[in-house]
């Protein structure tokens, strides 16, 4: 199939990360994400209202042009839970890859069928 078209029909992947003062390792993980061969990635960092420095690195790449799919949120909440099941996420992607993801199904880019695990 031409890479084009095949490229066209790829859904949105939606990244959520949670971090709660994890400057140590943040700068690793945008990068593990920005490297992926996927070519249409977002990332969403649902940051805990950092004190570590996190915030800052965060708009250091948000900030670049290169780093667009990179979108983030700095607030207190209540843990990893909240960040990951009770927020709204910003794609319909991540809707359906988290509906998908529930219901133990994935997509067979193949034949274009959902396939039961």
């Amino acid at each position: 199939m031409d890479g084009a078209i095949l490229e066209k029909k790829m859904l949105k992947i939606s990244v959520v990360t949670p971090s709660f003062n994890q400057a140590k390792y943040l700068k690793e993980c945008l990068l593990s994400v920005k490297e992926q061969s996927y070519p249409d990635v977002e990332h969403l960092v649902m940051d805990g209202g950092s004190t570590d420095g996190s915030v800052e690195i965060l708009r250091e790449y948000a900030a670049k042009p290169e780093w667009s799919h990179l979108h983030w949120v700095s607030e207190p909440d209540r843990g990893q839970f909240q960040e990951l099941l009770q927020r709204r996420c910003r794609s319909l992607s991540t809707s359906v890859a988290t509906r998908r993801a529930l219901r133990g199904l994935y997509f067979d880019q193949r034949n274009d069928e959902d396939v039961s695990s």
